[in-house]
């Protein structure tokens, strides 16, 4: 079998395909773990993530930043409130960070490849372009 002209190029980096191991590893545990019966991610902070990262030998996490920088970049949402931070209360994790993407899912890897790296503004000719999402099939 041939392969194809022109391979589709999935991810521009390995971030989000190494992301569902990164919550199965045990030395993350309790530090990152799925919720919401899989749809969402939470971790305890971002220190605390950028060390476990670093313990498993991911060379690219270098700050908190470029972390934030990644999670910004393949469009997952926060859904966790900030003032919960704040205001305190009973809830244990009222201050971890929650993030949600409708291909991100628990045991369906399948749908990594519909997650997009948002290109740099700076490496889009037309302004427009980067603005407009794709469609996509799988909801």
């Amino acid at each position: 079998m041939r392969p194809p002209l022109f391979p589709r190029k999935r991810f521009g980096r390995e971030e989000i395909r190494s992301a569902p191991f990164l919550l199965e590893d045990p030395l993350t545990n309790g530090c990152i773990e799925w919720f919401d019966e899989g749809r969402q991610f939470r971790f305890s902070s971002l220190d605390d993530l950028l060390k476990i990262m670093k313990a498993r030998g991911d060379t690219k996490a270098k700050s908190i930043y470029s972390i934030n920088k990644n999670i910004n970049d393949y469009d997952l949402k926060r859904t966790s409130d900030r003032r919960k931070k704040v205001a305190g209360g009973d809830d244990p994790y009222a201050e971890w960070e929650c993030f949600y993407n409708p291909f991100f899912k628990e045991g369906q890897r399948e749908l990594l490849d519909y997650i997009k790296r948002r290109p740099h503004p700076s490496r889009v000719k037309d302004k427009d372009k980067a603005k407009k999402k794709e469609d996509h099939p799988i909801e």
